[in-house]
C-alpha cells in the first residue's frame, strides 16, 4: 500500500501537512482507517527515541572502530 502522500495529485506536500492530513483531516474522511493510522502513529511515537539511541550508539561505535585501525 503506497503512503498516503503519493496518492495525492498535487506536488508533494510538507511533511507538517501530511502529518496534519492523517491526524486531522483523514478523521473525517475515513474512520475506519484513521483509526489504524493512528495507532501506527502513536507506535511511532512512543518507539522514536530507542530508534535515536540506537542510531547514536551505532554512530560512536564505528568512529571507535575506525579509530582503532
Amino acid at each position: 500500500m503506497l503512503p498516503f502522500f503519493f496518492t495525492l495529485k498535487k506536488p508533494f506536500p510538507f511533511v507538517t501537512t501530511v502529518h496534519k492530513d492523517l491526524t486531522e483531516r483523514l478523521k473525517e474522511a475515513n474512520p475506519s482507517l484513521y483509526g489504524e493510522v493512528r495507532k501506527l502513529l502513536d507506535q511511532n511515537k512512543e518507539e522514536r527515541h530507542i530508534r535515536g539511541g540506537l542510531a547514536t550508539k551505532r554512530k560512536y561505535s564505528l568512529q571507535r572502530e575506525s579509530k582503532g585501525k
